[in-house]
């Protein structure tokens, strides 16, 4: 039970220190033509940021619990990986030989 109320506390105070980052990444974000996807990843790293700090190592949590949080990572993994797909390929047609 100690170490779970030394991580809730920890997660809050890192939580405090974060309120004004994020403030920033959000206006920041609204900025930009991705205006639903980045805040919705915002949120995203949020709340898993918190789902982090709240579950602890032994903590047993509900099958649907699991397979949502699976499911989520799964999702995210094919859009990171077919943007850094892009990203890599758009480098690497635009690279001039000199670069090499």
């Amino acid at each position: 039970m100690k170490k779970t109320n030394y991580i809730v506390k920890l997660a809050d105070a890192m939580d405090l220190m974060d309120k004004e980052y994020e403030a920033n990444i959000l206006d920041k974000v609204m900025e930009h033509s991705s205006y639903m996807a980045k805040p919705q990843l915002a949120k995203i790293h949020e709340m898993a940021r918190n789902l982090f700090f709240l579950l602890s190592d032994d903590e047993q949590i509900d099958d649907w619990m699991e397979s949502y949080i699976a499911q989520v990572e799964k999702m995210l993994s094919s859009v990171h990986d077919k943007l850094r797909y892009q990203q890599d390929t758009y480098v690497a047609q635009n690279m001039d030989k000199d670069d090499l």
